[in-house]
């Protein structure tokens, strides 16, 4: 069995103590920072059994000895270390205090720096207390981090509690921006402490002696006060008051963030929250208040999804908004908000409304692929997939040749915009990977659409067909060929749905040999494509159980080709036709020919 930290721990606290007496200020700091990782890998773990404390041959209470050890020594380095020491300390403090928070942390298992675990906890602290007390601004604020990064076990020490409240109205920022950060990690343990800390960052917020700087991080710890729904209530009502009373726009904003936060944990003010963000929407706003109450939207939507219904006049805001010229963020944003209502929404969405919502949605997307930030543009994409699928089970529409479904509706801008982005890059003449990265992302969206409506292939397979032949009359060999490799997987997609779903007609048979032919006819496609466009009618006509006559001569052409892949030793070309998945079984002479 591996060893665990636990079992590590001698070795560690004897490193450890080796390097801080080195004299070399860079194998002190090495040494600080790797038992940081150290300490976070050891708060993974569970406690040891006692089954483990005999496979490694531990004493009972051995491992806490030693982290107790660790601890101290790493107390003993803040205090007496310069700044730069001191410093790394608090790092490593910080980097467990955010790994904690993380889910990768063991819920099971209370964590490395619980009271439970640190016996000699009140050591620690009058170390850090006293070092508080005899050092500058920038020492007392890296103490009061600490005490912060130490609040499980340091809540409940009444001299502590005092001294970070008491900072919270210093007059120096980096303090009081420390002390805040000590009581938001208090406030998550201790109820009590929270109560007092709320009435104190009102006055902190309201009061025109405190600079800018502090009054805005007195506003973000507002976030911290959400952990009861009593408190929650209390911090929101104070919140709103600070911002009716506030004519500056940073500190609104920072507070509707705040707000936000803890809105979303609250069902009660869910609904609140969002008419007020919905005000701050309004074009007589400022440019940054609209995009920050886009962003909190955003907050409140994604963290108490399926908790409430959004109003329709936040689904009417967003339709507007996205009309308007925006800025990227802000157009990311109010697209990602009407994406969660819509899909939240749509069921209860009758038919003409669905219609009519689906009409605002297609406008909608012809703007946002105009964006410069490509994640936009294909989230745009996504977003009109999404919406497709969900409103055709929704009203129960299949396709049945009508190209106004809204599926095929979303084909055919899908389809579109490949076609103008093709034509695009192939007028380069020059690669573009943006453009490139962006049409295969495209040809994916429409294999997930056709996995969710397999009843499209005949109407994908027409449309694929118009683009081969756009393909035809441009000669860039690199890119053609790739773009007709993605072709050739939907067209096995659409012909294995429809074998699934029902047989093919001989018009669909007809449309796929076309295609086929239209690209083994063509010379600037390479041998490979070529190959895998003869397997794939071979496949075509061995499942439709017709032509055999016809099936020998296509092998005979796929042959051919393969011959000439041998010829300009392309070996990579050839096996990849072989060995494509889809195709596979239906190119064993291929096999037989390369072998030979």
């Amino acid at each position: 069995m591996e060893r665990t930290p636990a079992a590590y721990a001698m070795d560690w606290s004897i490193q450890l103590d080796k390097a801080l007496r080195s004299n070399n200020p860079g194998k002190r700091t090495e040494a600080i920072q790797e038992i940081g990782v150290r300490l976070e890998w050891w708060s993974k773990e569970p406690e040891l059994s006692m089954a483990e404390y005999d496979m490694f041959g531990l004493v009972l209470g051995e491992d806490k000895l030693f982290a107790n050890a660790i601890l101290l020594r790493l107390a003993d380095t803040f205090v007496s270390g310069d700044k730069h020491t001191k410093l790394c300390v608090v790092k490593i403090f910080l980097s467990e205090l955010k790994h904690r928070k993380t889910k990768s942390s063991n819920k099971k298992n209370k964590y490395f720096f619980s009271k439970y675990k640190v016996p000699n906890h009140l050591e620690l602290l009058r170390r850090i207390r006293l070092c508080f007390n005899s050092g500058d601004e920038e020492v007392r604020a890296m103490s009061l981090v600490l005490f912060g990064c130490w609040s499980d076990f340091a809540k409940d020490n009444a001299e502590i509690r005092y001294l970070i409240l008491s900072c919270i109205v210093s007059c120096h920022v980096l303090e009081v921006k420390a002390s805040l950060f000590a009581s938001g990690c208090f406030c998550e343990f201790s109820d009590d402490f929270a109560c007092v800390f709320l009435e104190m960052l009102v006055k902190v917020v309201s009061s025109s002696d405190m600079p800018i700087a502090g009054r805005l991080a007195g506003v973000c710890a507002f976030a911290k006060l959400g952990r009861s729904s009593a408190l929650s209530s209390r911090a929101y009502e104070e919140g709103i008051k600070l911002i009716l009373g506030s004519v500056e726009d940073d500190i609104v904003a920072t507070m509707l963030i705040s707000l936000s936060i803890i809105a979303s944990r609250s069902t009660l003010l869910i609904s609140r929250q969002v008419d007020l963000l919905l005000t701050f929407l309004s074009q007589d706003k400022s440019l940054p208040l609209r995009a920050t109450s886009l962003r909190c939207l955003n907050i409140v939507l994604s963290r108490s999804r399926f908790r409430f219904s959004p109003p329709t006049k936040l689904m009417s805001a967003m339709f507007n908004m996205l009309n308007e010229e925006l800025p990227q963020v802000m157009q990311h944003d109010a697209i990602h908000i009407l994406y969660e209502i819509l899909m939240f929404k749509l069921l209860s969405f009758n038919y003409l409304e669905i219609n009519e919502c689906f009409t605002k949605i297609l406008t909608i997307v012809e703007i946002v692929v105009q964006s410069p930030i490509i994640s936009n543009r294909l989230f745009a994409m996504h977003f009109l997939v999404d919406i497709s699928v969900k409103s055709t089970k929704r009203i129960d529409m299949t396709y049945d040749g009508n190209d106004k479904t809204l599926a095929s509706q979303t084909v055919s801008s899908l389809m579109d915009r490949i076609t103008l982005l093709t034509n695009l890059v192939l007028d380069l003449n020059q690669p573009n990977i943006e453009m490139e990265q962006e049409i295969w992302s495209l040809f994916k969206t429409i294999n997930v659409l056709l996995y969710k409506c397999p009843n499209l292939g005949e109407f994908v397979l027409n449309k694929v067909h118009l683009f081969i032949k756009c393909l035809l009359y441009k000669d860039h060999r690199a890119t053609g060929s790739k773009l007709v490799v993605c072709v050739s997987k939907l067209v096995n997609l659409c012909l294995k749905n429809m074998l699934k779903y029902g047989a093919l007609s001989s018009q669909i048979q007809n449309v796929v040999r076309l295609l086929i032919e239209d690209v083994c006819g063509c010379s600037y496609f390479n041998y490979y494509v070529h190959i895998i466009y003869h397997l794939l009618l071979l496949k075509e006509i061995e499942e439709c159980n017709s032509d055999h006559a016809f099936m020998i001569e296509k092998k005979i052409l796929a042959l051919e080709e393969a011959k000439k892949l041998m010829e300009v030793k392309d070996y990579w070309s050839a096996y990849k036709a072989e060995n494509m998945r889809v195709f596979r079984g239906h190119g064993l002479q291929l096999l037989l020919f390369l072998e030979n």
